[in-house]
């Protein structure tokens, strides 16, 4: 108000010092305050305390240290966090004493060291004899390289992707975090951002962050998580005059409206847009960008069925042809195995249920240096041979020709009438492709039952669509797909030519003429086929051509 104007010009002996001050009190009112600055410049304060950080923490006296803000380009690490934060520095009366020169992408400081050297005439006062510097770069490789940091501030972390010269906050992270570390525990990381998605290395912190051991202990002490909707800073607003802004002193300034409120406007945008709204102001992350498939159809999948919750099967049935995939990769990668059968509903409607789900991790093999022993996953799928029976056995073609071998021959010798069919399924980017979409379109309509297994939900969930080749993510806390393949395979052998055949009955209600027909026949002709069907001991991949 006017009254304490007045007093603020009383007490400045200058233009200057009277900005300063009246910037001053609006922080303190809370009025615009960014929570990244206010961190920021109390870690700054604590150095400077220490009256040469330098000397205190073993470094060369006349080495700079720094606070460095990174921003996916220069000019956003500039205007934002830096922004602010350079803004409370100089508006700040604590820091005025320390302040050498501000530029447009850094701010240096002098510690009361250097200003005792300058005043007895060992430094010359010049802006080359601060000691500490906050600085605006854009993320890239060798941007963290190089200086002493105490601080690193990643603006919009989630959001830091690769971009021509630009690297992801992955790579950033990891060539930037070193130079914290002749500080210790006294280092300091903030990383305020709105979520996005559920990779990167902003996720991969948030759940560490939360992450406990079996005592109920943080597994990463050194990580703290504030989770908040746009409008929670804004709880009783209407108190903020009754806080204390340090304990027995004053207490902050009357607000006249909170910044944020949960009122009628932010309900229409919630009900217009709720994956947006969730996004953007309920803090809450999108499991991909570019997902391939919706999270709730996927959980549905492994919902009960029939009334029924499904669990893993030891054997199979001798009515039941079964299908197996496995999903071969290097040996320090996953090695997957899938088997599923088709069950038919009271509608008539073809479903495929999944009897067993497994996976091999290389980290079930310390004493194989962390590398899946391809000895023991060629008896387990041996024992599925054994125990199920399938009318086929298929191995997708990466590194398998040795195994693929081994179970031709172990086929042969049971003592089986059914004559499993055991061979190499070549996957090209169109065959895969085809047997996403035809997953996709059964999982949709509610045709595939799986029993819970959570790494086969995760891999579903976090599958991307990238330019038409589905895919896992490259980084973040799945970036695997391997039990997704075997799932895909299975549900497209038994399914491709119920696709087909929907196809075939929409084309029987158009009208068609002249070439046209004889498209509708062969569509019709596939829909009476099933690729599954080996009554006559056709093998599937010289009987079904729906790839």
């Amino acid at each position: 108000d006017a009254r304490s104007d007045a007093a603020l010009v009383r007490c400045s002996n200058s233009d200057e010092n009277f900005e300063r001050l009246r910037r001053a009190r609006e922080l303190a009112a809370g009025l615009a305050v960014e929570p990244t600055a206010i961190a920021l410049a109390y870690v700054l304060y604590n150095y400077l305390m220490r009256g040469s950080p330098q000397d205190h923490y073993g470094i060369a006296t006349d080495k700079r240290i720094a606070l460095i803000v990174f921003g996916t380009k220069r000019n956003q690490a500039r205007d934002n966090v830096f922004r602010d934060l350079v803004g409370m520095i100089t508006s700040a009366p604590c820091f005025a004493p320390y302040i050498a020169r501000r530029t447009d992408t850094t701010l240096l400081l002098y510690t009361p060291a250097d200003l005792a050297a300058i005043a007895t005439g060992r430094l010359k006062r010049s802006p080359s004899s601060a000691s500490i510097e906050i600085v605006a770069r854009e993320s890239t490789l060798t941007a963290g390289r190089g200086p002493a940091a105490f601080a690193l501030a990643f603006d919009e972390m989630a959001h830091v992707v690769a971009t021509g010269a630009n690297r992801s906050a992955e790579e950033i992270y990891g060539s930037a975090t070193p130079a914290l570390d002749q500080f210790g525990v006294d280092s300091f990381i903030f990383e305020p951002s709105s979520p996005w998605q559920q990779t990167g290395q902003f996720y991969v912190n948030y759940l560490q962050a939360q992450e406990v051991d079996d005592d109920g202990e943080p597994t990463y002490p050194s990580k703290v998580l504030f989770q908040l909707t746009s409008w929670d800073p804004y709880e009783d607003w209407e108190r903020a005059h009754e806080i204390e802004m340090v304990p027995g002193g004053a207490c902050f300034a009357r607000i006249k409206r909170p910044i944020q409120t949960y009122d009628g406007h932010m309900q229409e945008l919630q009900q217009a847009n709720p994956d947006t709204f969730r996004v953007e102001r309920l803090s809450q992350f999108r499991t991909t960008i570019n997902a391939y498939l919706a999270g709730d159809r996927v959980k549905a999948m492994f919902d009960p069925w029939n009334g029924t919750e499904l669990a893993m099967q030891e054997h199979g049935q001798l009515a039941v042809r079964y299908k197996i995939h496995a999903d071969p990769g290097l040996v320090n990668s996953n090695f997957a195995v899938a088997v599923a059968h088709a069950e038919t509903d009271e509608e008539g409607q073809r479903h495929v249920v999944f009897d067993y789900i497994g996976v091999w991790r290389p980290r079930e093999f310390p004493e194989n240096d962390y590398e899946v022993d391809y000895d023991v996953v060629a008896e387990g799928l041996t024992g599925l041979l054994e125990r199920f029976h399938p009318v086929e056995l298929t191995l997708d073609q990466w590194n398998s020709a040795g195994l693929l071998q081994r179970l031709r021959r172990h086929a042969q010798e049971m003592a089986s009438s059914r004559g499993t069919v055991v061979f190499e399924r070549t996957a090209t980017r169109d065959v895969n492709w085809k047997r996403a979409e035809t997953f996709k379109a059964a999982l949709y309509r509610g045709l595939v039952h799986a029993p819970m297994h959570e790494l086969a939900e995760l891999e579903l969930r976090f599958l991307e669509d990238v330019g038409g080749k589905v895919t896992h993510p490259s980084t973040g806390p799945v970036t695997s797909s391997d039990i997704a393949d075997c799932i895909f395979e299975c549900v497209h052998y038994f399914m491709a030519d119920v696709n087909v055949a929907d196809v075939g009955r929409q084309l029987s209600e158009t009208t068609l003429r002249g070439h046209d027909v004889q498209v509708f026949d062969a569509l019709s002709e596939a829909g009476r086929r099933r690729p599954y069907d080996d009554v006559r001991g056709i093998p599937h991949r010289h009987r079904g051509r729906f790839d």
